[in-house]
């Protein structure tokens, strides 16, 4: 701030002064004098200017520990630590400027040279150890970079110094020793410079070094189910951090699970030989530097990763393929459906009406024949509402999973209870799937359960996707001899389509239990 510059200005303007004021030395140094000092009238007016400038340097400073005293109380967090080291040293500065003061005027040189000393060394002490505890200025940072760099300089230079002289103690003085000493010195460099560096980066920046070492430990031995990405937030301490990956063949970015990603201006690309490898977005709270060196230790798990995302990009796209085939199905069930109520369906009945009337109008064996007609005519007419209804029941679309399941439950073959426990509704895509699911399970139970078997249908939510399972409690048969029917092979593609899943448990003589879910 403002008193800072003064304090500065003054203080140089101070010493400048100094070098062209006249000599006035104790003994026996009295008869020396400035070859620097004007001569005449400007001996006035440089003491004068020189003490004020003395009284300027002391406003100065305790100005500029006023508004260290100031910062300390408004800041918080690290930078409160911080400054906390600098405050003791704040408060005895207007203390040292009085004292300094106090023994110019009364003559004491040894005041003064007291007040200097504290001045030289209280300052200084309490910036390092601010620096050291709470990476003030992080400068150790820079001290832990210059170290490493001059520790490796020094280990490459011991090490080309013994191998020339090895060799040439062996093989006599030629450049043979001086190549070697070379390659020896380069193939040290790379191994040597990251042992430094986690050897400073263990004392002057510990969190580049918990950060780089958590990485290295899960490159080293990935644990099963923990994602690359996963491990970044932890080592950079940040929840938020997004990884995406680069598919060369569609030149596109993903995320891990294939989904389309975009990375922004301030992603880091960590790049390869010949293409980009992966993107790694961190909040601006993370150092870049940082960054930079947990995601190059990364570099061979993102490569891995990159090549997951680029087959889960492949399952993304099977599965969409799949979800649009079903939806073409259903939407094709509900068009035959539709064309039958509206189609075949009202010309039976209208037919079947002309059969009555004509009845009424006939007599002996023709109102017979016309009664036996028109009764083949409702009878048909019922079969075909059924089959429309089971190519896709106006019920599900209406009223939901519940009453069109119980609608079924009450024609199936076997006693079967259904428990829904959702009233809500859900997707039309994910409600299709569940309930002819559940109506392929129910029928499978009538065909291959047995006469005295039941069956149960439960339906609900988890984690704001649709559950299911059917159980009965018939004959059951061996999943390794008998293998899954078509009809299971049609529940997996059903569900698949929309990111669910199918488990089948039986085992002969237990029942059979198809349980499925998808996803919210």
């Amino acid at each position: 701030g403002w008193a800072g510059r003064l304090t500065v200005a003054a203080g140089v303007l101070s010493v400048a002064l100094v070098l062209v004021a006249p000599a006035n030395a104790e003994p026996p140094l009295a008869e020396l004098t400035n070859p620097l000092a004007p001569s005449g009238g400007w001996t006035d007016v440089i003491e004068v200017a020189r003490a004020a400038a003395v009284v300027v340097t002391g406003a100065g400073l305790l100005a500029a520990a006023a508004s260290l005293l100031v910062r300390f109380r408004r800041a918080t967090g690290a930078a409160r630590r911080q400054l906390l080291w600098l405050a003791p040293a704040a408060v005895l500065i207007p203390a040292l400027v009085v004292a300094s003061f106090v023994a110019a005027y009364l003559d004491s040189v040894t005041v003064l040279g007291v007040v200097a000393g504290l001045f030289v060394v209280l300052l200084p002490i309490a910036t390092a150890l601010a620096i050291t505890q709470y990476h003030l200025y992080d400068v150790d940072r820079i001290l832990g970079r210059a170290l490493t760099y001059a520790l490796l300089t020094a280990v490459l230079a011991i090490v080309y110094v013994v191998v020339v002289v090895a060799v040439g103690a062996a093989v006599g003085e030629s450049q043979l020793s001086a190549v070697i000493a070379t390659l020896a010195a380069v193939s040290v460099a790379g191994p040597a410079r990251r042992r430094l560096q986690d050897a400073v980066d263990r004392r002057f920046n510990r969190r580049r070094f918990d950060a780089v070492r958590l990485v290295r430990d899960h490159v080293r031995a990935p644990a099963p189910g923990v994602s690359v990405e996963h491990v970044l937030r932890r080592a950079l301490g940040d929840p938020d951090l997004r990884v995406a990956y680069w598919v060369e063949d569609r030149r596109e970015w993903v995320t891990g699970d294939g989904r389309p990603a975009a990375p922004g201006g301030d992603d880091l690309v960590l790049a390869g030989p010949d293409r980009p490898i992966a993107a790694v977005f961190a909040a601006p709270s993370v150092p870049r530097e940082l960054l930079r060196a947990v995601v190059t230790e990364a570099r061979p798990e993102l490569d891995n990763a990159g090549l997951r995302a680029a087959v889960a990009l492949q399952l993304v796209e099977v599965r969409e393929s799949r979800a649009r085939i079903v939806s073409a199905a259903d939407a094709s069930r509900r068009e035959i459906e539709r064309n039958l109520h509206d189609g075949a369906q009202q010309r039976l009945v209208a037919l079947a009406v002309k059969l009555g009337l004509a009845r009424r109008l006939a007599t002996g064996d023709s109102a017979a024949v016309l009664e036996e007609l028109r009764t083949d005519v409702q009878e048909t007419l019922v079969e075909l509402r059924e089959l429309a209804h089971g190519i896709y029941p106006p019920l599900l679309r209406e009223h939901g999973l519940g009453e069109a399941l119980r609608t079924a439950a009450r024609h199936a073959v076997r006693p079967t209870t259904v428990d829904v426990t959702t009233s809500r509704r859900f997707a039309p895509g994910a409600e299709a799937a569940v309930y002819f699911c559940c109506l392929e399970a129910m029928q499978n139970a009538g065909k291959h359960a047995g006469a005295d078997a039941s069956v149960t249908v439960h339906v609900g939510e988890n984690g704001g996707g649709l559950e299911f399972e059917v159980c009965d409690d018939g004959a059951g048969f061996d999943l390794v001899t008998v293998g899954e029917s078509q009809g299971f092979v049609n529940m997996r593609d059903r569900l698949g389509a929309l990111g669910g899943r199918l488990t089948v448990d039986s085992g002969p003589g237990r029942g059979t239990v198809v349980r499925g879910s998808l996803p919210g």
